[in-house]
């Protein structure tokens, strides 16, 4: 909310979206599919049924990590987001 609340007053510039967009994309990198995951891929795939209902959770989160990561990149790149 406070970084809503300061890109809406534009009381932040690009570098701090940009900044804030790499830290959200490394806690959820972090969260999910690094060696100290706390929610391992195993944990999305295998709580559904059907094993392609879990897979297409667990690609759900890697395109959420991936979108994160590409919108820092193109924060980062002065004329990118514009």
């Amino acid at each position: 909310m406070i970084s809503f609340y300061l890109t809406l007053t534009r009381r932040v510039e690009v570098r701090y979206r940009a900044g804030f967009f790499a830290f959200s994309a490394g806690m959820l990198a972090y969260f999910h599919i690094s060696p100290w995951a706390v929610e391992p891929p195993q944990d999305v795939i295998l709580p559904y049924a059907n094993p392609v209902a879990g897979y297409l959770a667990f690609e759900i989160v890697l395109a959420l990590i991936a979108t994160v990561v590409i919108g820092s990149i193109l924060r980062a790149v002065p004329s990118a987001g514009r």
